[in-house]
């Protein structure tokens, strides 16, 4: 069967072939160049400008976290025209925390008050000496040495995140605030008490590498006297060697900041009072105006309440006789 050229084609033929005769001998046939073809890229989509929480929730690092300020109904504090910031830490720093920690919900708020600022705060504001007031009536210290910014014992481990509201600074690790002298934690032992207040994280390593640690989750009562980490750091060297020669030595010396048997509050401390510890020796307390000294260490906070015991705060670390 013949087919029929239709019109438009041989119209194309006619004008193609023209144009051939009026531009006269062909040149010499050379291999043709590739036909580059244009392609137009997608344009990068653009994110729409978030709040905070929502910001957190679309960057991927933060699951934890979000669920948490759902968990304790904190969410909405981070939305809204109201300036806040917050110091996220990251899920590889919830997944370091000891498990069970923030298993209680008023303790899981308090954690997270303890991160979030009601103010924007800048970049260039975050140097040492400067802090930063929290929803939960807490202070954040800022320490920076060379690039590396610290808030308390977390560092800041990448650049700010910039949302409608607020801004997003990412941390290595949970921040935890001091614990209340209060009853709130009535339903903890010391031990557990001690865990989620960074103060103490010294001394709890040197709790669980004695046993000690163990003990003060007994039944009790116990009285505690916790030097706080600067006190171990302010450690006069032949101390230091003596603790870190074997677990004894370590189990005597933080026995001897325990009274077992005892709930002592500040109310019972009275000058020249002696006391015996579970490590045998015997502490003596004496009275210097409105400070009490625990032999020569001060306390510094008093009647943190345990499920079976107290803990009082010092600013040294006792030693009993090493002899």
């Amino acid at each position: 069967m013949r087919r029929t050229v239709s019109l438009p084609i041989l119209l194309i033929l006619s004008l193609l072939l023209a144009a051939c005769s009026a531009s006269g001998p062909r040149p010499t046939p050379t291999t043709a160049a590739p036909t580059v073809i244009a392609t137009i890229a997608e344009p990068t989509p653009t994110l729409q400008p978030m709040d905070v929480a929502d910001t957190l929730a679309a960057a991927g690092d933060f699951a934890t976290l979000v669920t948490a300020l759902q968990v304790a109904n904190l969410s909405e504090s981070l939305k809204g025209s109201d300036p806040v910031t917050i110091f996220a830490p990251t899920d590889q720093a919830f997944a370091a925390l000891a498990p069970g920690l923030l298993d209680n919900q008023d303790r899981l708020a308090e954690v997270l008050r303890y991160h979030i600022a009601a103010t924007r705060v800048t970049s260039d504001s975050l140097t040492s000496g400067a802090t930063v007031k929290t929803l939960l009536g807490n202070e954040l210290k800022v320490s920076q040495e060379g690039k590396i910014i610290k808030v308390n014992d977390a560092t800041i481990i990448a650049t700010p995140i910039q949302a409608t509201n607020g801004v997003i600074y990412v941390l290595d690790k949970v921040l935890l605030p001091p614990a209340k002298a209060s009853a709130a934690n009535s339903k903890a032992t010391i031990s557990e008490v001690l865990l989620t207040d960074e103060r103490f994280s010294t001394l709890v390593d040197a709790l669980k590498a004695t046993g000690v640690y163990t003990e003060l989750q007994g039944a009790g009562p116990f009285t505690l006297f916790a030097p706080e980490q600067d006190a171990f750091s302010n450690l006069p060297s032949p101390l230091v060697g003596s603790l870190f020669r074997g677990p004894e030595v370590w189990t005597r010396v933080l026995n001897y900041h325990v009274i077992s048997g005892k709930k002592l509050l500040a109310a019972d401390f009275t000058d020249q009072q002696v006391e015996q510890t579970l490590e045998g020796s015997t502490l003596v307390f004496s009275k210097q105006g409105a400070t009490t000294l625990v032999g020569e260490a001060k306390i510094i906070q008093t009647d943190i309440q345990a499920s079976n015991g107290v803990i009082h705060v010092i600013d040294k670390v006792l030693v009993p006789p090493l002899d």
